[in-house]
């Protein structure tokens, strides 16, 4: 493929906004839509919605760093829950009642596990500390969710049902991080947190809007009206609560699009929050504002948001390789 430079911003935008490679002036710069999972071998692996914005589906990519300026590829289009990435050389995600594992070196998938109730599994979440995998299913006809902990050897250590609320329960999609020797998982407005030493599961808060880790606590909105939320920072190894400063409270009322996640960069964990086109980290319960989203960084690649006009496109991704990298 022909290397073009970057010289107009509208050549920027069209060709971020089709996916094609952009290439700075410095060095190789490739947009894409879609969500970072992980790299992993020699692959860039990222997701993508479903063409059906009604379907819970996703597709799972690939994108070869050795070669990225070809076509990416499908690992699978009918994933439903989120990916993980287990050791170097392989990841797992659901599809309706299984586990899948694609081993990358032999770029092959085999069932991992198989659920024997008929329900669905749509959320995926491994803590390292304790090499436990929790799995979440959805009952529709109960109106149910089952949390399931497995060790190592997928035995089932621990299972919980929780009850959701069935008038909301089509767009009940957990979401989940370990943290430590914790999980904590949301699912529609409760937040909960499992002691993965006691397998103990605790409520956090029943009014929970927004969640998110950093290395050793959780952060957390929950609404204290039914259009404000408060921000707060749980640390789970000391039972300890503080609230986050306020900086950003009237904003995150105004603004209809906010996003709060987790940039990992050099092993660390780093609250982000996106609101009104700003992106702030939070460093000591404060959130200071950030010229750049970094959603992943190591010593060889860069994973970011990119700017487009001034404006983060939070629905893309860009990567570049860093000055000592072996790709």
């Amino acid at each position: 493929m022909k290397k073009y430079r970057a010289c107009f911003l509208s050549i920027i935008i069209l060709y971020c906004y089709i996916g094609l490679p952009i290439y700075s002036q410095n060095k190789d710069t490739l947009c894409i839509h879609g969500d970072f999972v992980c790299t992993i071998g020699k692959y860039l692996v990222y997701c993508q919605n479903s063409d059906d914005t009604e379907a819970i589906e996703r597709k799972l990519q690939r994108l070869d760093l050795r070669n990225y300026r070809n076509h990416s590829y499908c690992i699978d289009s009918t994933m439903t829950s989120n990916c993980l990435k287990i050791s170097d050389s392989a990841l797992i995600y659901a599809k309706g009642r299984n586990i899948i594992l694609w081993h990358v070196p032999q770029n092959a998938k085999y069932i991992y596990w198989h659920s024997k109730q008929n329900l669905p599994i749509v959320n995926l979440a491994q803590s390292r500390n304790r090499d436990y995998l929790m799995v979440s299913r959805i009952d529709y006809e109960a109106e149910d969710m089952l949390l399931t902990i497995m060790g190592k050897k997928m035995n089932i250590l621990f299972e919980k049902k929780i009850k959701l609320n069935g008038m909301e329960i089509e767009g009940a999609i957990p979401i989940s991080y370990a943290i430590e020797s914790c999980f904590v998982i949301l699912v529609q407005d409760k937040l909960y947190l499992i002691d993965c030493e006691r397998l103990k599961i605790n409520l956090i808060t029943n009014h929970c809007d927004v969640f998110t880790t950093s290395t050793h606590s959780i952060i957390y909105y929950k609404f204290i009206s039914d259009d404000k939320t408060r921000g707060y920072e749980l640390i789970p190894s000391r039972n300890e609560i503080q609230e986050i400063d306020r900086s950003l409270e009237q904003s995150l009322y105004d603004c209809p699009l906010t996003w709060l996640f987790t940039s990992r960069v050099n092993d660390e964990n780093i609250p982000i929050y996106y609101v009104c086109g700003k992106a702030y980290r939070l460093e000591k319960h404060n959130w200071q504002e950030i010229p750049k989203i970094i959603i992943y960084q190591d010593k060889a690649i860069s994973i970011t948001v990119p700017i487009i006009n001034g404006t983060f496109q939070y629905n893309w991704f860009s990567f570049s390789f860093l000055n000592d990298s072996d790709w």
